[in-house]
């Protein structure tokens, strides 16, 4: 399959699939206001300021780790206001990028990607009334009536707005189907 050809619509509908009480228009507003939400949020923010100072304005921590434990690249934990990137994640996953991809990007290059994702989190858990951190979705079920988060909406926010902060052209989202192929070619 072809990558590079998928649209950013049709990645995001993959992360909310799992919602199958959500209709498909459900769906696309999700979509339209969380790509809308991450727009709102770039036109906001300074540009010209390193994405690392971005971060200062909330008094985030920085640390940088190795650890073979965490399944991640990254993580943000409000509570402590403490982002984790986990360098060796970073490096393998890019290593396995740059060998499934027909285009290679540099170390610093995948940790800008990263840190403005991240920095999309960092935003929407401290400032008000952010759609994509926000109960979207009314539920009922026997009688009762409540609100859920939904997750992904977040990730289409932190998603587009890397995408728009790092000038890319292309969706974030695809570097993870890169590296999902390479590593099932690994297998």
């Amino acid at each position: 399959m072809e990558y590079s050809n998928i649209k950013s619509y049709d990645l995001y509908r993959g992360l909310l699939k799992k919602y199958k009480y959500l209709s498909s228009d459900s769906i696309d507003e999700i979509i339209e206001k969380s790509i809308e939400c991450a727009q709102k949020i770039y036109k906001e923010i300074d540009k010209e300021v390193p994405i690392l100072e971005h971060f200062e304005k909330y008094k985030v921590k920085i640390f940088e780790i190795d650890n073979d434990k965490i399944n991640m690249l990254s993580f943000y934990d409000k509570s402590s206001n403490e982002l984790v990137v986990v360098n060796n994640n970073l490096r393998k996953y890019l290593e396995n990028y740059n060998i499934a991809s027909s285009s290679e990007i540099t170390e610093d290059r995948l940790r800008q990607i990263v840190l403005a994702h991240e920095f999309y989190h960092v935003y929407e858990m401290n400032e008000k009334n952010i759609y994509t951190y926000s109960n979207i979705y009314k539920r009922k079920f026997l009688g009762f009536t409540w609100k859920d988060k939904i997750p992904e909406a977040s990730e289409i926010g932190a998603n587009e707005f890397s995408k728009l902060y790092n000038d890319l052209d292309f969706n974030p989202l695809i570097m993870n189907k890169i590296v999902e192929c390479s590593y099932s070619k690994k297998e």
